[in-house]
């Protein structure tokens, strides 16, 4: 079955990023790094922030909560750049495990698990089943794939706006419109779902 393959090669992906990661950086320090450490960095812990402390008008300094501290001090109060739909998400996963970075991960790896056969459904759909396997692999092996498999928005986002566009195709336009509504709570970029779903409605309907 095409979904449980692409499910492996999902998996298999993100444990090949999270290994080289971790001996990267292990070569480069020379010491070992906590294992998601290599990846926790850039953007990552501005989610976990937010996840962990929430939007702030103003940021007050160092915060610090049970196993986890501010890690960009006095930058709270400039996250409104940053949808809430994964923080939320990581919060909530947060709110159970106590760990906000394997939070973020565990979030991202469930999302990260639908994006390739939900884009395999729509490729497929109009050019065959093989050239449908073909797309959904060169996006898990993509160079910067490997932000499908870190705390960022991007598997999230992907899984929700393919998602909503397969919806549509099979003309469940109410969940269509909700997963499409998510996805632009996630990311900017879902707004462009919109234009999208709007083609495709009159494609439909003409």
């Amino acid at each position: 079955m095409p979904d449980r393959s692409l499910l492996t090669w999902t998996l298999l992906v993100k444990l090949g990023v999270l290994v080289i990661g971790f001996v990267a950086l292990w070569v480069a320090t020379g010491s070992a790094p906590r294992l998601l450490e290599p990846w926790d960095r850039w953007d990552a812990p501005h989610y976990t922030d937010i996840a962990v402390f929430g939007y702030m008008a103003n940021d007050p300094g160092t915060l610090s909560a049970p196993g986890y501290s501010q890690v960009y001090p006095g930058d709270l109060d400039l996250y409104i750049v940053f949808f809430p739909l994964f923080p939320w998400l990581v919060a909530a996963v947060n709110a159970f495990i106590g760990a906000p970075v394997v939070a973020a991960f565990a979030v991202a790896t469930v999302a990260s698990l639908f994006v390739a056969p939900i884009l395999y459904r729509l490729v497929a759909a109009d050019c065959g089943g093989r050239i449908g396997l073909w797309s959904a692999g060169f996006l898990l092996i993509f160079p910067t794939a490997y932000f499908l498999h870190i705390g960022y928005t991007e598997s999230l986002f992907l899984a929700l706006a393919f998602g909503s566009m397969w919806l549509a195709r099979t003309d469940r336009w109410w969940g269509a419109g909700l997963l499409g509504g998510l996805a632009a709570l996630s990311r900017v970029n879902g707004l462009v779902l919109i234009p999208a779903l709007m083609v495709e409605a009159y494609l439909q309907w003409r």
